[in-house]
């Protein structure tokens, strides 16, 4: 079994062929849903790997006043 998946809180959501991709939509749930786990399962090595969004990208969601 080969192949990257999106698991959110705990549920695989999503496969890509490629970590790149996984890692992009991993990063963009969680920009979205701050609150919710968020790891990419690598299948061939059934590894999970914690998914979170740089505090740039969280700042640039922030309307500034």
């Amino acid at each position: 079994t080969e192949g990257f998946v999106v698991e959110v809180d705990g549920k695989l959501k999503a496969e890509y062929p490629a970590i790149e991709a996984t890692l992009v939509a991993g990063r963009e749930f969680k920009k979205n849903f701050p609150a919710v786990q968020v790891k990419v399962y690598d299948a061939k090595e059934r590894t999970r790997t914690p998914v979170d969004v740089p505090k740039a990208e969280e700042t640039e969601q922030t309307p500034s006043s």
